[in-house]
């Protein structure tokens, strides 16, 4: 399963969605399996980085 990094809970898309709140902890445990940032916002992705202590670049995709 993928795993993505949002900036905001809007899915325009269908699909099976998980959208739950997640301590820091876990999140750095998911993120060691990888990621794909769709962070849009730069300041959002500097405390995604700083959070994960991963670098998380700004990706704004559809």
């Amino acid at each position: 399963m993928t795993l993505y990094l949002l900036n905001s809970p809007i899915l325009t898309g269908y699909g099976l969605w998980r959208f739950t709140p997640l301590a820091p902890e876990r999140a750095r445990e998911l993120a060691t399996e990888g990621f794909v940032s769709a962070i849009g916002h730069e300041g959002a992705a500097r405390l995604m980085t700083e959070i994960l202590g991963r670098e998380v670049p700004v990706a704004r995709i559809r």
